[in-house]
């Protein structure tokens, strides 16, 4: 794993902690028509805090790309828009819901309105300008290029050296898609590092 200059506060990291450490069960949602870098983040999440031992769920409001079906466990995910009673009941059921890749809750179609009425824990992982202040924990970082790269570095800082080849897969499959193959957004040293 890379040796990386910490981002995060540390009372990001340790309010990042906590709800994981209190949580049971997980719903990770990402936004609509979901591309690499959300279903990346949202996958390398899922398979983080499954190794954590956490239930956890993926959830998004329409089908991904099929070019994007390979990704680990990317077949679990639970379309909203074709099993909305399963989804309804996993996030009823929640206590914490993860948000990747996405600022406001309009990114999310109808789950939108379904999210602000949790009573669970919310927490945003995204890289897009000007969140909303929708979630108890916002790490919002608009300079880095995808969520995935905040997504490992998160994992770096909770956990180091504990990126598995099935998160680092989607880790890199999220920051490849958001740079145009590193053509864009990608001239930094630490972004070939990780």
């Amino acid at each position: 794993m890379a040796t990386l200059a910490p981002i995060f506060s540390a009372a990001e990291i340790r309010t990042a902690q906590e709800f994981i450490n209190q949580s049971n069960n997980v719903v990770i949602l990402t936004h609509m028509s979901p591309d690499g870098d959300a279903m990346g983040s949202s996958l390398a999440m899922r398979h983080f805090l499954e190794a954590q031992g956490k239930h956890v769920s993926v959830i998004v409001l329409n089908a991904f790309p099929d070019f994007l079906a390979w990704l680990p466990k990317a077949d679990e995910d639970i379309i909203y828009e074709s099993r909305r009673a399963e989804a309804d009941v996993l996030l009823e059921q929640a206590d914490l819901a993860i948000c990747t890749d996405f600022n406001e809750p309009k990114r999310i179609g109808s789950l939108g309105d379904k999210l602000l009425s949790l009573s669970c824990k919310k927490m945003m992982i995204d890289h897009h300008l000007h969140p909303s202040d929708f979630a108890d924990l916002i790490i919002s970082y608009p300079a880095t290029p995808s969520t995935c790269e905040l997504v490992y570095r998160l994992i770096n800082q909770l956990a180091p050296n504990h990126v598995s080849p099935e998160m680092a897969t989607c880790i890199y499959t999220g920051m490849m898609t958001d740079t145009g193959n590193f053509s864009f957004n990608s001239n930094y040293p630490e972004m070939y590092e990780i």
